[in-house]
């Protein structure tokens, strides 16, 4: 089995890591269902992901329709 974890932080992207997660999704659900996260907090996630390796599929929403 497959297991998707979305995450809104650094921090959690690597607790989610740390725990074996296959996906590791990127949103504010705050904003909405598709609740994008700002590009700076994207580009810092994928960074402190790719530098511990892993090989983790990550994906990100752009945020819903206004």
């Amino acid at each position: 089995m497959k297991m998707l974890v979305s995450v809104r932080s650094v921090e959690e992207a690597l607790l989610a890591a740390e725990a074996g997660v296959d996906f590791i999704d990127l949103k504010e659900p705050g904003q909405g269902a598709l609740g994008g996260l700002p590009f700076d907090t994207i580009a810092a996630v994928v960074a402190a992901l790719r530098e511990r390796g892993g090989g983790h599929v990550i994906s990100a929403t752009i945020g819903d329709v206004p």
